[in-house]
């Protein structure tokens, strides 16, 4: 589905209780994106790997500026990171190729051993001397959607059929925001609406759970 196909659907739904519901299209647009944006948070929550990506970013002064990768479109943007390790040890004496990097906070970087770095405001930087000489490092990560533009320009990025879960956040959003319904019909439409998304929410928490079984996991329980 497209952005316009889901206004479509959700105005669809509107339709069987209210033809007075908002229809600012820029407005919706940017409820989808943000719905979007919280399902894949969602996931991320139930299995890191399933929206995963995986970039190189080149190392300047002991920093990684994977940020700036994101604002210029090159990769994904960054719900979750996972893992980051040494891509390129560069003219570092002391790192190898494939060693893990510890995030730590920077209040309490002391208490892990090096590789160390800190991860704020989308710069990885190395704590103290670690990640010196290293030339770039490799970051797997959950990735979020790209942003809908309030002009409809962006991907549906959500796998089908939970598509329409964005539907139906779409659709409660105009009932409750139409004045002309009445109280104990307004309340019937978003209840319906509510079920739907509870039915299709299940549905979505197990075909993960389904993706994930299908690796091999020396942890997993039996």
């Amino acid at each position: 589905m497209t952005p316009e196909q889901i206004v479509v659907a959700a105005m669809g739904i509107c339709s069987d209780y209210t033809d007075s519901y908002p229809t600012t299209r820029s407005i919706m647009y940017q409820r989808i994106s943000a719905r979007q944006r919280e399902l894949f948070a969602h996931i991320a929550t139930l299995d890191p790997e399933f929206y995963g990506a995986e970039t190189v970013v080149e190392v300047v002064d002991g920093a990684a500026n994977i940020g700036a990768l994101e604002q210029s479109g090159d990769v994904y943007p960054v719900e979750r990171i996972q893992l980051v390790q040494i891509e390129d040890p560069g003219q570092s004496a002391v790192r190898v190729a494939g060693e893990r990097v510890t995030l730590v906070r920077a209040t309490d970087a002391h208490a892990f051993f090096p590789p160390r770095a800190t991860y704020r405001s989308g710069v990885i930087r190395g704590v103290e001397d670690d990640l010196d000489g290293v030339a770039s490092i490799l970051v797997y990560y959950s990735r979020r959607p790209r942003t809908i533009g309030p002009d409809g320009a962006g991907e549906i990025e959500l796998l089908e059929p939970f598509q329409y879960l964005l539907v139906y956040d779409l659709s409660r959003d105009l009932i409750r925001r139409t004045a002309g319904i009445e109280g104990e019909k307004k309340a019937a439409a978003l209840a319906m609406i509510e079920r739907a998304e509870k039915e299709l929410m299940e549905g979505l928490a197990e075909h993960i759970r389904h993706a994930a079984r299908a690796r091999e996991d020396r942890f997993a329980g039996a």
